[in-house]
């Protein structure tokens, strides 16, 4: 019999993009890295010894650089990585700096990542994704996310792809300086052995402004060959809206899943069920809950300036609670779940990822690993992908008049999904998908054109200009703006307070028949030619990722890894990696 094997895994991801802001796209796994050099026999001791101390219900554990194993670890897996100190000095100062403050504070009794208080929100350090896909079962990938808040001043994490204590892929590293709330690194490469078992492991590292570094350490194991078969009954499109809509505040009719008022808060909620068919009978305890299961499941939000994430499901009750075993079944079933109060879990207008990742023993020990994510990307055999996610509260003020497809005008808050609107200058006709309202907290932008038109707007909302797309905070008097009447030149941009509801529009449906572009899902309000919110949340974070900007609030110790990780970044896009 195969000795039983345990894989760690981690509290899953919580995020939330502003709805204005374009959901977390999950990317195809990258092209097979180059291999690294072989492990050597203290490589394999060291990751077995970290691998044995992983918390037995996580796939993620934190690590204790006052175990010198521990420390040197870490620093093996970055330098595999080919994170080396002449590149990245600071990130190695804070390692350094860490290693001292756990040697000071003695050796941890435990290396287990702490439950996250309810209604807080914590950083998030997962695997979300682990498998083969079904053309190809010794074709495997991974994907790692690390979402920290606050925007810290470095968040990275490694991962590589292993079978029979070798390097088959990897192991890679993907570093954000200054942002910290979105780092997917995903890795693919061919197992070399049809069968074996094989595993991810990694490690990451996270320090917030003001110091205090926190590594930590992934692991998961998958079986190549027959795949589960995953059935996810919630959350799911209940309405036939192309995405699932959380609402918060609002009783819309489109609306999948409502919140729950609870002492003056808005509770965001909506059941959690789902059952896997498995190649062969699970493991099952005393309470016919599957047998050392590990699991995790996680609302995450990558939203520029977010990140990280609140615990989900009622207050102490761990996912493998609320699941059954019934021979080669699995089922589950939480409802409602709860994923904590709408401020600050999950900020007015976010998009936010769903992620549930699961791992059983069947009776021969083996283990199988499953996922059901709300990320966008290719398929893979163990990982179901359902629609995005959203969380509705609005970018225009409310009363804003929208030009639809036959000309006439309507109010912005009185146009449902379905509707179509005139989307440019050739009345070419855009489907609305997606409607949005909120409450604007900082003062909106008045802009007024030399052709009478006027418009109200969030300093995030795209404006289409004759020389491209500029937000409401870079536009200028004298800028050339498009209108329903031609061109015309602004003569006037000034802050507005303003105190009511603000909206917005998703628009472009592949019934379009039109190819949609990062530039082209228009309208007009009031006249003016604006970008939609899917539009506008491409901006937000093209503007907070910026170099210009990452520099101007990153501590300027950090300015030479932050301009080797850009570097890195950039060889990596030449490579198509």
């Amino acid at each position: 019999m195969r000795a039983r094997i345990v894989l760690p895994h981690a509290l899953l991801s919580a995020v939330v993009l502003c709805l204005l802001a374009a959901a977390r796209v999950d990317v195809a796994p990258q092209a097979s890295v180059p291999t690294s050099p072989p492990l050597s026999a203290q490589d394999i001791a060291d990751m077995a010894y970290v691998r044995d101390g992983h918390a037995r219900t996580s796939y993620s554990a934190l690590l204790d650089f006052a175990d010198p194993v521990h420390h040197r670890y870490f620093l093996r897996q970055l330098a595999l990585a080919n994170i080396m100190p002449d590149r990245f000095p600071q990130l190695y100062r804070s390692i350094e700096e860490t290693r001292q403050a756990h040697i000071g504070r003695g050796r941890l009794p435990s290396v287990a990542i702490p439950p996250c208080p309810q209604d807080t929100v914590c950083p998030v350090n997962i695997l979300s994704t682990m498998g083969s896909p079904s053309t190809n079962p010794t074709a495997f990938n991974v994907s790692a996310l690390s979402s920290i808040p606050n925007s810290p001043d470095v968040a990275m994490n490694v991962v590589g792809l292993y079978q029979n204590n070798a390097i088959f892929a990897g192991p890679h590293s993907v570093e954000q300086n200054g942002t910290g709330y979105d780092v997917v690194n995903s890795l693919s490469g061919a197992a070399p052995s049809p069968g074996a078992l094989v595993s991810a492991q990694g490690v990451w590292y996270y320090q917030p402004q003001g110091g205090g570094g926190i590594p930590g350490t992934f692991f998961a194991q998958s079986t190549p060959g027959a795949q589960p078969t995953i059935v996810n009954t919630s959350p799911t499109n209940v309405k036939g809206n192309n995405q699932i809509k959380i609402c918060v505040t609002r009783q819309d009719s489109d609306c999948d899943y409502w919140y729950a008022a609870q002492g003056g808060q808005f509770i965001v909620k909506f059941p959690v069920e789902g059952n896997v068919t498995y190649p062969a009978a699970i493991q099952a305890d005393a309470n016919n809950h599957p047998a050392n299961a590990i699991s995790s499941v996680t609302v995450s939000q990558p939203t520029p300036n977010l990140g990280g994430g609140c615990a989900p499901l009622p207050i102490n009750q761990p996912f493998i609670n609320f699941t059954t075993v019934s021979n080669t079944v699995v089922s589950w079933t939480v409802n409602p779940a709860q994923f904590g109060v709408a401020t600050p879990c999950f900020p007015s207008n976010t998009t936010v990822i769903y992620d549930l990742m699961l791992t059983v023993f069947d009776v021969n020990n083996v283990p199988w690993l499953i996922s059901i994510t709300s990320a966008q990307g290719a398929p893979v055999a163990n990982q179901l992908r359902i629609q995005p996610t959203v969380v509705v509260y609005g970018c225009v003020a409310e009363g804003t008049l929208v030009t639809m497809a036959d000309e006439t005008k309507k109010s912005i808050e009185t146009i449902g999904a379905g509707e179509r609107v005139r989307s440019n200058a050739a009345r070419i006709p855009l489907t609305v998908d997606n409607y949005t309202r909120g409450f604007e907290k900082t003062p909106m932008i008045a802009i007024e054109t030399a052709n009478g038109r006027h418009l109200l707007l969030t300093d995030g909302h795209p404006v289409i200009t004759a020389t491209g797309v500029k937000v409401g905070r870079d536009l200028r008097i004298g800028d050339l703006i498009m209108t329903d009447a031609g061109p015309s030149r602004l003569t006037v941009v000034a802050p507005r307070e303003y105190d009511g509801n603000v909206w917005n529009l998703d628009v472009g449906r592949p019934t379009d028949h039109v190819r949609l572009t990062d530039t082209n899902t228009t309208f007009y309000a009031n006249g003016i030619l604006v970008g939609d919110g899917r539009m506008q949340g491409r901006l937000d974070r093209a503007h907070h990722e910026s170099p210009a900007q990452v520099l101007q609030r990153l501590d300027p110790r950090w300015h030479v890894d932050f301009r080797s990780s850009e570097e890195r970044r950039q060889q990596r896009r030449r490579q198509g990696l």
